[in-house]
């Protein structure tokens, strides 16, 4: 059963998936305890989602899907009940499913969004297929063109595409969802990344800080990758708290130690070689390896994450109140233009100027 529950991150068409996110009302408690004891993302249908609440009005959340082999379906069905749960805090849920995830409509839709959220194969450095380059790494993998197929092909976008072409909401925060690298772990069947290893720490390190590259570049305030399906509503946290980013990725689910929330045992903070300020957490699993990571302004709050919403200020202030001081005469505009000589002949050498801005 635990292998089931894996639900691993990888790149490969072996892909096991964890237990179904979602649940039917009608089953019983028992069934509901068996998914959480699983470390499964546990979502009630859409009639079990809270609705009502306009914390996250104005807020635009875009939900991307690619083609991810055996776990597609799985994918798709966590990835609705994500954008029901943002949709149920007022957000705008924008969804880009495969098969027509393609990256026309992502650059359409992703544009000044304040909630990204992709799952899908990842295509990340360190890995066995050399060299390291953006144009396919560190991205998103999506459909090669619309209908091309819902499980495969993919096509690799990578972090130099999303500089290219893509613009956040200021203070963004983008969800890399049980893909493979993104939160320092390799593949499924590659040896994971144990925290007990100076090594291994390096090259998830390195891994993380280069998957969050791309997306802090061009406005995210915070990266979370997640390799594991997490217990959290996210959408809410984002929408109705002024937790910061990092508190966040630390809220515990449970005392199992299930990488379903925070472990918490050998946590490491470091800070980012790639973007200038960034720090990265990671949260590594003694068993499963580096499945939970964040980048980023790990002190962004979730008020400044909806504080994204609002426009470039591009009014400029009213200037009043202009007056020039010269050998000790107080010039006005209505007055004329006031001038002095800065050339050490002892006249008119200073000049002091008053003003008032409206802002």
């Amino acid at each position: 059963m635990r292998g089931s529950a894996r639900g691993a991150q990888r790149a490969s068409s072996h892909d096991q998936g964890a237990s179904s996110s979602r649940i039917v009302l009608a089953t019983a408690v028992a069934a509901l305890a068996f998914l959480i004891a699983l470390g499964g993302h546990v979502l009630l249908p859409a009639q079990g989602v809270r609705a009502g609440s306009t914390a996250g009005a104005g807020l635009k959340a875009v939900f991307i899907v690619g083609p991810s082999s055996a776990s597609t379906s799985e994918y798709l069905d966590q990835a609705e009940g994500m954008a029901r749960e943002a949709e149920a805090e007022g957000m705008k849920a924008v969804r880009v499913f495969t098969p027509h995830a393609t990256w026309q409509r992502v650059v359409t839709v992703i544009q000044n969004a304040n909630l990204v959220v992709y799952f899908g194969h990842g295509n990340g450095w360190p890995s066995p297929y050399p060299p390291f380059q953006e144009d396919s790494k560190d991205g998103l993998g999506l459909n090669p063109s619309s209908g091309a197929g819902k499980t495969s092909p993919v096509d690799y976008k990578g972090a130099n595409k999303i500089r290219e072409k893509v613009t956040l909401a200021r203070n963004a925060v983008v969800v890399l969802y049980r893909l493979c690298y993104a939160s320092g772990n390799a593949e499924q069947g590659m040896r994971a990344e144990y925290p007990d290893s100076a090594r291994d720490r390096s090259v998830a390190t390195e891994r993380v800080d280069n998957f969050a590259a791309g997306f802090l570049a061009v406005g995210a305030g915070a990266v979370f990758a997640w390799g594991w399906p997490q217990k959290i509503n996210l959408p809410q946290r984002l929408a109705e708290t002024n937790n910061s980013m990092d508190l966040i990725f630390m809220e515990p689910a449970n005392n199992t130690g299930s990488p379903n929330a925070f472990v918490g045992t050998d946590d490491y903070y470091r800070n980012s070689s790639r973007t200038p300020g960034a720090t990265m957490h990671l949260d590594p699993h003694q068993v499963y390896g580096h499945l939970r990571a964040l980048s980023g302004n790990l002190q962004m709050s979730a008020a400044e994450f909806r504080g994204g919403t609002s426009q470039p200020d591009t009014v400029a202030p009213q200037l009043t109140g202009l007056a020039a001081t010269v050998g000790g005469k107080v010039r006005t505009a209505a007055a004329g233009a006031a001038t002095f000589s800065p050339n050490q002949d002892g006249i008119d050498d200073s000049i002091s100027l008053r003003h008032k801005l409206s802002e």
